[in-house]
């Protein structure tokens, strides 16, 4: 009941959809309210998506390997080598910006933005760190 309210019911609502939404996407199949813009559940089958509440009961079905599927970055990783997967530039942290695979970044003279403009045609996925 405490991950419902907490990690479900309070979690942020960064796409401002209206409060009846928030409540009946949680009740109704334990999603957070950014789960429900961002599966576009007016379009698509909530049965097709697996909830956060699922998520959460079934992270333990992988053990001990959850911590490294769990892990955005490590998971890219490894699985680039079987399948096409989007390429990884950088990880930003505060005000930090850490390149990958080699990558240096002068934080001083490259912003976020002037990245994606040098970078060009680039899709920035923010990465939530549920368990940081």
């Amino acid at each position: 009941m405490v991950l419902w309210i907490v990690r479900i019911l309070f979690a942020p609502n960064h796409f401002k959809l209206p409060l009846h939404t928030r409540l009946y996407y949680c009740i109704f199949g334990g999603y957070m309210v950014d789960q429900a813009a961002l599966y576009d559940f007016k379009h698509n089958d909530k049965k097709q998506y697996l909830s956060e509440f699922d998520w959460y009961r079934s992270r333990c079905i992988n053990d001990p390997y959850s911590e490294m599927l769990n892990n955005k970055v490590v998971f890219t990783q490894i699985i680039e080598r079987y399948c096409k997967t989007p390429e990884i530039y950088c990880v930003k942290k505060d005000d930090r910006l850490a390149g990958m695979n080699g990558r240096v970044i002068n934080t001083a003279k490259h912003s976020s933005n002037s990245l994606v403009s040098a970078l060009r045609r680039t899709i920035i996925r923010r990465v939530f760190a549920l368990f940081a």
